[in-house]
């Protein structure tokens, strides 16, 4: 909007007419996927990247041969809804352990690697009721009734770690764009106990049920989505991503392959 508005006021003066021509960018494969420390059927999620006038949703990408290994096992996932891939049996990663994800699609093969970091168990959550914004230049809505999310852990402190928090609500992710996310390092809390930081401010009432997640990420993730939120994007990480956010993924495909560590908490607004 701000680059929008100032080419307007440059230009406010000027008659002449200015014909723009936007390229049409070959497709590139996107790939959303991940493996977590939780036994589930862990799930990647395959697109194609579409051009500036493209105003549907990215075609699903069918048809892929998709397996992770870790060194010792390998997991095929299957394709159970276009573009959707799931292990052919549950799994949890180990911290620890580097996994590799290989995809084939149209004789061209695209791989990315992500070792998991350390799970740090959360001993609990605190809610209370919010009266100020924890997020400069945010203006609460009157109308609504904000909490803020406190976490109680023990930070391990041994190495550098990065983090990604989450919010559900009654069962619904509520953090489910960019800009809502907690991402951050442990810079101020590093080997410290972890006593009530206010870590979300969500909008609630009494009785909802809030889950609170903890996912321990590599540093490469954690800048990729910082790379995300600055390049003006609020919505999916994986809904086209911006061009100076680069993913970890080979061939020229976009996206990100990632492992995290997850660590959960659960609290009623009271």
């Amino acid at each position: 909007m701000l680059i929008i508005i100032s080419i307007t006021l440059f230009f406010a003066g000027c008659k002449e007419k200015m014909d723009i021509t936007l390229d049409h960018s070959a497709a590139k494969i996107v790939v959303e996927g991940s493996v977590t420390n939780e036994l589930k059927h862990q799930s990647i999620r395959l697109t194609q990247s579409t051009d500036y006038f493209y105003n549907d949703h990215s075609p699903a990408v069918s048809g892929a041969m998709v397996i992770v290994t870790d060194g010792s096992n390998s997991y095929k996932f299957n394709e159970s809804e276009p573009g959707m891939y799931y292990s052919e049996s549950a799994f949890a990663g180990v911290p620890g352990n580097t996994y590799e994800l290989n995809i084939t699609y149209e004789s061209k093969t695209y791989t990315a690697s992500s070792t998991m970091q350390v799970v740090v168990p959360i001993d609990s959550i605190g809610l209370e009721k919010a009266s100020l914004p924890i997020e400069p230049g945010v203006i609460l809505d009157q109308n609504k009734s904000y909490y803020n999310i406190l976490l109680y852990c023990q930070e391990p402190g041994a190495t550098e770690n990065y983090y990604m928090m989450d919010a559900y609500k009654n069962g619904k992710l509520i953090t489910d764009t960019i800009n809502k996310k907690n991402i951050t390092d442990d810079l101020m809390y590093n080997g410290s106990y972890i006593y009530g930081v206010k870590s979300l401010q969500i909008v609630s009432d009494p009785g909802d049920t809030i889950m609170f997640q903890l996912s321990s990420i590599d540093r490469q993730y954690c800048m990729f989505l910082v790379a995300l939120r600055e390049s003006g994007m609020n919505g999916s990480p994986f809904t086209g991503p911006a061009s100076n956010a680069v993913g970890n993924i080979s061939n020229g495909a976009l996206g990100y392959f990632y492992t995290a560590a997850v660590s959960k908490s659960t609290n009623i607004v009271k």
